[in-house]
């Protein structure tokens, strides 16, 4: 009776050493997946923030190029983080935030400016906003270009990061006010722009595009952090 009781611990311990062994043989196939994946990630992000670089040199419009550095700021952040396998820079989030409450802003001028203007009438569009439009046309051309190569990159990010779809988001706003800059013409660029401007002065559109942010972060507390 004891000997057939020791077989089959012998028999338990040895399943259980088999177990062990080929647990330990699939953690170290797992670690390198995820080394790769972050390895492929890490030159992915490189290049975006390559293209980005690019777009901010050439980038006509201060407040445009000083938004597109903030990005490549960011990027480089993530990438520390990454390959450090830390925390990212609450600071450099905080520029992930600006620019989504920027890009907000943005897009509700462009949707306001198109939708006013078969309903205004003005007699005469200061020839500035004309001369801004053909001036900066070519370099326009180049700034989307890079833009659009980041955005494709950013849909080769791998994994579940929520940055990644933010920074996809923002580059995809980037390119939606490029492409409204090169189609637009100079009566609906001057509504543009005095909608941007009425909305700081009066804080309308400043407070509306903080709220839309602001919804986004109780909907999704984890967004940003």
């Amino acid at each position: 009776m004891d000997e057939k009781m020791n077989k089959r611990k012998d028999k338990l311990l040895s399943g259980n050493r088999v177990a062990d062994v080929d647990i330990k043989k699939t953690k170290p196939t797992n670690n390198t997946e995820v080394k790769t994946i972050q390895h492929e990630n890490v030159k992915t992000l490189t290049e975006i923030k390559q293209e980005l670089v690019k777009a901010a040199k050439i980038n006509p419009c201060p407040a445009c190029k000083h938004d597109t550095q903030q990005l490549a700021k960011f990027i480089s952040a993530k990438l520390d983080s990454i390959r450090n396998d830390s925390l990212i820079d609450k600071n450099a989030v905080k520029y992930l935030k600006e620019l989504d409450y920027i890009n907000e802003l943005t897009n509700i001028a462009i949707g306001f400016s198109k939708f006013i203007k078969p309903f205004t009438r003005i007699s005469k569009v200061p020839e500035v906003y004309e001369k801004v439009l053909h001036d900066d046309r070519e370099a326009n051309k180049k700034v989307k270009e890079y833009l659009l190569k980041a955005s494709g990159l950013a849909k080769e990010l791998k994994g579940t990061d929520k940055h990644f779809m933010i920074v996809s988001d923002i580059l995809k706003a980037f390119t939606r006010a490029t492409e409204f800059k090169l189609s637009v013409d100079p009566y609906a660029f001057y509504l543009f722009d005095r909608t941007l401007k009425l909305g700081f002065k009066t804080h309308i559109l400043s407070t509306t595009s903080k709220a839309i942010v602001g919804i986004k972060g109780i909907l999704n507390p984890s967004k940003y952090w």
